[in-house]
């Protein structure tokens, strides 16, 4: 079936993923409790206990198989600048540019947003 609009594709295939991979990441890396993870990415901590736990974002759909270390690099870098107080708008605006660059979102526009994504794609 197709879908209405490519980010109904990315809310089904892929966000889940990037969630669950961020939320490792400020667990694992930062040694955050799920309620601390569940309160940075406005989530529930019961949400968290699923991701951790590979009840959700753990099937992959093959196009986000592909793309598993862009995905990876991105939860990596989200997480970290979560943790340097920047906000959910900054990581959203570089989630869009994240979709065109696995496929999903390639018949969306760059629209206001393309300044904020690259900025956060080349912060190091």
């Amino acid at each position: 079936m197709k879908s209405l609009a490519k980010c109904e594709d990315s809310v089904k295939y892929l966000l889940p993923i990037v969630r669950a991979e961020i939320a490792k990441q400020l667990m694992l890396k930062y040694l955050m409790s799920e309620t601390e993870a569940a309160k940075l990415l406005g989530v529930s901590q019961a949400s968290i206990s699923h991701y951790m736990n590979g009840e959700r974002g753990g099937k992959e759909h093959d196009i986000v198989k592909k793309w598993r270390t862009e995905i990876e690099k991105f939860a990596s870098k989200a997480a970290d600048d979560l943790m340097a107080h920047h906000s959910l708008d900054d990581i959203s605006a570089a989630y869009c540019e994240l979709c065109r660059t696995v496929g999903i979102g390639k018949a969306l526009p760059i629209g206001e947003t393309e300044e904020k994504t690259k900025s956060f794609l080349t912060m190091e």
